[in-house]
């Protein structure tokens, strides 16, 4: 029986290095540098859902930036293992959107209604691109 994959475009704590990479093992990096095709999102540092007392990312639709992470390509049990941790549908549904490498990914957007931290310091922006990026180094304190 062959296995399915699908493409994951992940810009936080599932990043190589970030505390969340574990449920990667097994998934093949498909670009370490990706960006999404359309400035639609914004990025913004919530307390984490999953790891309290640590700070996360969130994306946003409606935002007039590009995000920049990674692209995964995962089987049906890893899209699966994130969909759990997401919260898929509930906090951070999965949508389909087109990437600068002319592909498609999946990507976890922020519905909850979370109030973001008042700590906005692992989020990067370039104003000059548009870009978004999470520092994904977890700091001392965090």
């Amino acid at each position: 029986m062959e296995s399915r994959t699908a493409r994951v475009f992940v810009y936080g704590t599932l990043m190589r290095g970030a505390r969340n990479a574990a449920l990667l093992d097994g998934a093949v990096l498909v670009a370490a540098d990706a960006v999404t095709a359309e400035a639609r999102f914004v990025m913004r540092q919530f307390a984490s859902s999953s790891s309290p007392g640590r700070q996360t990312p969130g994306v946003l639709a409606g935002g007039g930036g590009f995000v920049r992470g990674e692209i995964y390509a995962v089987d049906e049990a890893g899209l699966a293992a994130l969909d759990r941790l997401e919260q898929n549908g509930v906090r951070y549904p999965r949508e389909w959107a087109p990437m600068s490498d002319g592909g498609h990914a999946w990507i976890y957007l922020l519905i909850a209604g979370d109030a973001p931290s008042d700590r906005q310091d692992r989020i990067g922006h370039d104003p000059a691109t548009g870009v978004f990026w999470w520092e994904r180094a977890e700091p001392a304190d965090d």
